[in-house]
């Protein structure tokens, strides 16, 4: 029988295919980056292609770091072009490989790629080299056996070894996107080392986050119930995990547990009560049980505060405690007790904190539309006169009133109340003198008031406390990270007030250069894990200078390394001209040298 010649085209065609793929697959043993006398990480190795019919491909496995990677190719056949792709697994349950660039050209083929470290955790980097499908016009007929040398390097470190919260910010990314099959891979892992602390909150991030999309509630709760138990009883120490929401378990929510709730407390007493537990285990512990049973936390609390009385790290969080209670009403008995606990009170230190814990409740029902048992109306009555009495205590720190009369403004509901609720904010301000500001604490607080200023139409004003933030920060030469003052955050913000004002006259490119400003850090300036306000960017992206918004942010990725991949989706979006929208923290909400804690809602709640 004689085949015809569409099948007889069918069969080479797959057989080219297949001989194709047998190629592609002989992939030499990884070679692994030594330290080179130039100071980088590399390595050397030699190829072999041969050019035939079938188009095959060469292959080169790395184990790569992270870092700027720069793979350079060279081959004897000098002008038969060759391309050059690197690729890395695509992790999260998809199969196959990602492409992460490629180079086409003559040799020598020099091509580079920044490798993150979640490319890294995925495995193996690939570079792939085959013939170009389309060489150029002119070029010698590709045939015969081309050789040459690979040289890989990694010409550029990432700007700092990531630490314990970079980590962790990851492993909580990375169990967003598990599939169900990464998901019984990872439990498997943990059985034969329970002690995989990433491999555990990674599940844990996915249980709080998509489990819903694929999983029964029950096993859901179940699992989550689990591990966390297993975080009480094993790390009841560690540090900065206990707030996290994907720990945290609660009586309401989307992810209510109340039995789950009632053993994690009964597993907190127990590690209290039959260990000798340090200073970090008893604030996991009051912390964690803040919602479940607020007068258990007290007690651990007032232990502590009455052991160590000028702690300010139990003094904030006996505020947190009270100011969430009474906002909350969840337990009216204990938000009664909490709220005569905070009037009565006379330390500075516990009645500040809980007038902007107060605020942040407010804004936030207000965003959320989920109004708490307390009126809007009476929550901000409470947080004002705390902020004054706090005020009259302490006569220097404003930072409290400030914040509290600038959320006046912001959720003021009719003309009358917003022009009475800047009044306020202006009588303040003209009562300042900022001439007697010294101390970084002063500078943090003088953008807050330039922002005010700004806000209610005094551009002087705002010029003035923004000029003089600079000024203050220009001369203390410690780094923020030595005193936690928030240096990064100082010399934005006011950068963004002046550019903001420049921009509200009419000087485009005064604001464009102070929006350059506002990202040119000294080195080792970084940004808190919310990172910087972007209301001058916004702007100006409003305005149609997407060019210079774009330099700003690729400026602010070594300040500000958990916020790279929003950067990064940003700069893309302004550069494929899609509409953008830079979300900016409350910045009226940051007080005074970074005092007072971030508060999240319910735990549980999502």
């Amino acid at each position: 029988m004689k085949l015809s010649l569409s099948v007889c085209v069918l069969c080479l065609l797959v057989l080219t295919a297949s001989q194709a793929q047998v190629v592609r697959r002989r992939t030499a043993t990884p070679i692994k980056l030594s330290p080179t006398t130039s100071g980088h990480l590399g390595a050397t190795t030699p190829f072999s292609l041969h050019l035939s019919a079938f188009a095959p491909s060469t292959e080169v496995a790395v184990v790569p770091q992270a870092g700027l990677l720069r793979i350079t190719c060279a081959w004897d056949e000098a002008d038969v072009p060759l391309e050059i792709s690197i690729t890395g697994a695509a992790g999260h349950g998809l199969p196959g490989r990602i492409g992460l660039t490629n180079q086409a050209g003559q040799s020598p083929v020099t091509i580079e790629t920044k490798i993150e470290p979640e490319q890294v955790a995925r495995g193996l980097i690939y570079i792939e080299i085959f013939p170009q499908m389309f060489p150029p016009t002119g070029r010698r007929t590709q045939k015969g056996l081309i050789h040459g040398t690979v040289s890989v390097a990694i010409v550029d470190h990432l700007p700092e070894t990531f630490d314990e919260d970079e980590h962790r910010f990851r492993d909580i990314e990375d169990g967003k996107l598990l599939s169900v099959t990464e998901v019984a891979s990872l439990e498997t892992r943990l059985k034969s080392d329970p002690n995989d602390w990433s491999a555990r909150l990674t599940l844990l991030s996915y249980y709080y986050s998509s489990a819903d999309l694929k999983m029964a509630r029950a096993h859901i709760l179940a699992a989550r119930r689990r591990h966390i138990l297993w975080a009480i009883k094993n790390r009841p120490s560690a540090a900065q995990i206990f707030d996290l929401p994907e720990l945290q378990l609660s009586n309401t929510g989307a992810l209510a547990d109340p039995v789950g709730a009632n053993e994690a407390q009964n597993a907190w007493r127990h590690e209290i009560t039959e260990h000798t537990p340090d200073e970090q285990a008893l604030f996991n512990a009051a912390s964690f049980c803040a919602t479940i049973d607020p007068l258990f936390s007290e007690t651990i609390i007032k232990r502590e505060v009455a052991s160590a009385p000028n702690s300010a790290r139990w003094l904030v969080m006996l505020a947190t405690l009270y100011a969430t209670q009474v906002a909350s009403g969840q337990d009216s008995t204990f938000a009664a007790l909490a709220r005569n606990a905070l009037v009565s009170s006379n330390n500075p230190d516990v009645i500040g904190t809980a007038a902007v814990v107060l605020v942040e409740q407010v804004l936030s029902h207000a965003a959320t539309g989920t109004p708490g048992r307390e009126s809007t109306k009476n929550l901000i009555n409470l947080a004002e006169q705390l902020a004054h009495k706090t005020s009259s205590l302490e006569s220097r720190d404003l930072g409290p009133l400030l914040i509290v009369l600038a959320a006046e403004v912001q959720i003021s509901g009719t003309r009358e109340e917003r022009v009475q609720a800047e009044g306020k904010v202006y009588r303040l301000l003209q009562g300042i003198d900022i001439n007697a500001s010294r101390s970084q604490n002063d500078a943090a607080l003088l953008p807050i008031m330039a922002n005010l200023a700004f806000d209610i139409k005094d551009d002087e004003a705002a010029m003035k406390y923004a000029s003089k933030a600079l000024e203050l920060v220009s001369s203390q030469k410690q780094p923020a990270s030595a005193n936690g003052n928030g240096r990064a955050e100082i010399i934005h913000d006011s950068n963004d007030v002046l550019g903001r004002i420049a921009l509200r006259a009419g000087d485009v490119q005064q604001a464009k250069d102070r929006l350059l400003k506002a990202a040119d850090l000294p080195p080792g300036e970084s940004f808190a894990s919310n990172g910087p306000d972007m209301l001058l960017a916004q702007a100006l992206i409003d305005q149609g200078e997407r060019g210079t918004v774009a330099k700003y942010l690729e400026k602010l990725t070594d300040s500000w390394r958990r916020g790279h991949f929003l950067l990064q989706a940003w700069i893309n979006d302004i550069r494929d001209g899609k509409s953008v929208r830079l979300s900016a923290r409350p910045m009226l909400l940051q007080a005074p040298g970074g005092w007072y804690p971030p508060v999240s809602g319910p735990a549980g709640q999502k």
